[in-house]
């Protein structure tokens, strides 16, 4: 099935506090097999520093570095899915406001939804 879906969430990480680093999670629900495509770019004029990119699950899927990420994954079971962002350290900065999308070829896309934070 082609991924032709896309929709997106923005947000900002801050900048870690104590050592700390700002987590961001999103949900989607998906079916077992289907294609998705997350991508993490900056918004506006933030978006500075380094990111990782995670797709948690029976396989997880990582991406991390400099902006923009991506991660393209094939799921392995149908329910709730989590990803996650988290600002680079205190060594690498925060991220600062950035947008994440999510593409999908059935209904995954039309369920992403921001999550919890942790900072």
């Amino acid at each position: 099935m082609a991924i032709s879906h896309e929709t997106s969430v923005c947000s900002t990480v801050q900048a870690p506090v104590g050592g700390q680093v700002d987590h961001d999670f999103f949900t989607f629900r998906g079916k077992r097999g289907e294609k998705v495509v997350l991508t993490l770019k900056p918004s506006g004029a933030g978006g500075t520093g380094s990111a990782r990119l995670r797709l948690y699950g029976t396989r997880p899927r990582s991406a991390g570095g400099p902006l923009p990420l991506q991660i393209s994954a094939t799921l392995s079971f149908k329910g709730t899915h989590t990803a996650g962002v988290a600002g680079g350290g205190v060594r690498t900065g925060c991220l600062g406001d950035y947008c994440v999308s999510l593409r999908s070829g059935a209904g995954a896309y039309t369920t992403f939804a921001r999550g919890s934070s942790v900072e």
